[in-house]
């Protein structure tokens, strides 16, 4: 559990006098031990406005979004161990504080929503600026907390809102909505996303009234790991066992490929067409 990291006000009449907030804690992984080493957030930055911030490792900074009748940037120098705060023209009418962002370290870019207009910005990480992209693909004049994460193997943003997900592609400044399942008789939300780049896969889950079990995963694209597209197998057969010296029928078809190896058995290996149906025993 993080500590000082929870929704609504119960802490309030529970644990108050402990509660520590509007502060910086450190974690280490190797100890799996929080501290607190009492830095403190800038004036305006406070409460709902420091919950999501973004590391540049290149600068060995972390970059928080807030609004305090202006839009701007914190900038913690990790190293020196001070703030900077970098306002944006107050012209562009962005109004971002408490939101998720998603950063994509190759092109220093940030991406951010306004959820209060529906428009979608990013942070240009080397300029200091703030760019707006274009409108979001909800009308609401009200999102609420915009829920989203960079896809950095298919070089997307993925965006989570409601029971939706929604793809911003950068490339062509264009949004899609992509086709997705769950399993029957179970509700699509969550409350916290994050993206897995190992896995190559979004991950939803929390929310509250009532309380939901599930953690959702959803890999956008092909399906693969890394992105690159690769050969769909189906292979069957007529029985879930086989005695000894009996015999077995597999059925299999393979598309995205030219060619078929068989292995790991004496008796079916070798070239195989792709697709087919023999007896093996």
């Amino acid at each position: 559990m993080i500590p000082g990291y929870m929704g609504g006000t119960s802490y309030l009449s529970s644990c108050e006098a402990v509660y520590i907030k509007d502060e910086i804690m450190t974690f280490d992984p190797v100890t799996k031990k929080w501290s607190y080493p009492g830095i403190t957030m800038p004036r305006g930055l406070g409460g709902e406005s420091n919950k999501f911030a973004q590391y540049d490792p290149e600068e060995d900074t972390l970059i928080v979004f807030y609004w305090d009748g202006e839009s701007s940037v914190a900038i913690y120098h990790i190293e020196s161990g001070t703030w900077e705060r970098v306002r944006f023209s107050p012209n562009n009418g962005a109004r971002i504080s408490k939101e998720y962002s998603a950063m994509d370290l190759e092109s220093r870019r940030i991406y951010a929503i306004d959820p209060v207009a529906g428009k979608l910005y990013y942070y240009d990480m080397d300029a200091r600026t703030l760019n707006f992209l274009s409108a979001t693909p909800i009308t609401s004049t009200r999102l609420g907390v915009a829920r989203f994460v960079w896809d950095p193997i298919n070089k997307v943003v993925l965006w989570f809102s409601g029971n939706k997900l929604y793809v911003y592609h950068p490339d062509t400044n264009s949004w899609e909505q992509p086709n997705g399942t769950v399993p029957e008789g179970i509700e699509l939300r969550g409350n916290t996303v994050g993206f897995d780049p190992y896995q190559n896969v979004l991950i939803v889950l929390g929310g509250l009234e009532p309380p939901n079990p599930y953690m959702f995963l959803y890999r956008y694209g092909n399906g693969s790991l890394d992105g690159e597209s690769r050969p769909i197998v189906s292979f069957t057969s007529d029985k879930l066992e086989v005695p000894s010296g009996g015999s077995v029928r597999l059925t299999w078809s393979v598309s995205g490929a030219d060619t078929c190896e068989a292995s790991g058995s004496e008796l079916w290996n070798g070239s195989k067409g792709t697709s087919g149906l023999e007896e093996v025993g």
